[in-house]
């Protein structure tokens, strides 16, 4: 088997969800998120006594300028990553709710590797779910590869499913770090 590298995690989601949208962020945001503290303030409304009640407020308003937070509830069901050089293009990767659970996997960091993974049950679980919420099928048994075929195929079903599209525009052009 192949050594492929990527970024998988799992969190139980405290918080309300309010909208079962698709939002596209740019990818250097996506991949940004993938930091245990960011998805943790994203699935839960409760700061932990880990993180500054300050740092708490700042990642949520991060999380709120991305739209993928509106007040305090979950503004989405799925996260796409884009690239953005003269034209728009989707790029690897998926955020996505499903059972009050949230999924993070991007293919783009070097975690893990399926090998030798000590989550691939939770990983095999989270692309079945994802397949079955969405009416697809996933063929590959290699998770890195079915996460391959499924991206693939939950990208060319959003695309074609959408019926408008509405874009934010930070006025300031500055930077969200």
């Amino acid at each position: 088997m192949e050594n492929h590298v990527c970024y998988f995690i799992i969190k139980t989601i405290i918080r309300p969800i309010l909208a079962q949208d698709v939002v596209f962020i740019p990818s250097d945001e996506f991949d940004k998120l993938a930091n245990d503290t960011i998805l943790g303030v994203l699935a839960s409304d409760k700061r932990d006594d880990k993180i500054s009640k300050s740092y708490f407020y700042f990642i949520v308003n991060k999380l709120r300028k991305l739209s993928l937070l509106i007040d305090n509830a979950i503004a989405f069901k799925v996260v796409l990553p884009i690239a953005v050089n003269g034209h728009i293009s989707l790029s690897q990767g998926v955020m996505y709710v499903s059972n009050k659970q949230l999924v993070y996997f991007n293919p783009r960091f070097n975690s893990m590797n399926c090998g030798n993974c000590s989550v691939v049950a939770d990983c095999v679980y989270a692309i079945k779910t994802i397949a079955r919420d969405n009416e697809l099928t996933v063929r590959k048994e290699n998770p890195f590869e079915a996460w391959n075929e499924l991206l693939s195929s939950l990208r060319e079903k959003t695309l074609h499913s959408i019926k408008s599209m509405r874009v934010r525009i930070d006025g300031d052009n500055e930077e969200t770090d």
